[in-house]
């Protein structure tokens, strides 16, 4: 997905699936936590728009790190994101799977 970012009267293209892209590659390298602060680093940019990708990968790395309260987080942050995607929301069950929550797996 491309959305136009308009600074200073310069219209700027930027792909907004990068985040996720590059936090892929850190989970694919197993540096969990560098991925985490990547998304956190995306998500607080004012400019940036966080991409389904990069939730996907955010709740990977979590269930990864066994950092179920950071999944929570997330979780919670993205809900209805979350529920209109159907991979996101396999990832969800399988982190609350992971977590012991079965209630909130279901």
């Amino acid at each position: 997905s491309i959305y136009v970012d308009i600074k200073y009267g310069i219209p700027t293209v930027r792909s907004y699936c990068n985040s996720g892209i590059n936090m892929k590659k850190l989970n694919d390298r197993k540096e969990f936590k560098q991925a985490v602060e990547l998304f956190h680093k995306y998500e607080h940019k004012t400019s940036e728009i966080i991409s389904d990708v990069a939730i996907d990968q955010a709740l990977k790395s979590f269930t990864n790190m066994e950092d179920f309260q950071g999944g929570s987080d997330i979780y919670q942050r993205y809900l209805c994101r979350i529920e209109k995607n159907c991979f996101t929301l396999a990832l969800i069950i399988h982190f609350y799977m992971q977590s012991g929550d079965v209630n909130r797996a279901h």
